[in-house]
């Protein structure tokens, strides 16, 4: 039995700082991915949930691409980096219009199945 490959999931247009949610990140980092879940669905603050759904989001990857049982997941690394400007218009008076442009982060969580006899609490 060779050893399971590694889960990288992502989004690019999260509507996050790249600060906080670094430091969100790197508080659940090196936990598995339920405790970590755990920790930052009941956590306080506006970042927290969303990058929540990215790691739900890699934990459905996991699930369907890892064959049944016998592993533990861990977020073994992250990248937040810049991501896609959102652009849309907002409607002025007089028929005028402006554009603004918000600008997003790319959150990447990577997790890693370890087999859950060499996982150590």
């Amino acid at each position: 039995m060779g050893a399971a490959p590694a889960i990288v999931v992502g989004t690019r247009t999260a509507r996050v700082s790249r600060t906080e949610a670094a430091r969100v990140l790197d508080r659940v980092r090196h936990l598995t991915a339920v405790e970590a879940l755990f920790a930052l669905r009941f956590a306080a603050g506006t970042i927290c949930p969303q990058v929540a759904r990215v790691l739900q989001d890699a934990m459905a990857v996991a699930d369907r691409t890892l064959e049944p049982g016998g592993y533990v997941l861990v977020i073994s690394a992250y990248t937040v980096d810049a991501g896609d400007p959102v652009t849309r218009v907002r409607r002025l008076a007089h028929g005028s219009a402006d554009w603004i442009t918000t600008q997003t982060t790319a959150i990447t969580i990577e997790l890693s199945p370890l087999p859950n006899a060499v996982r150590k609490d």
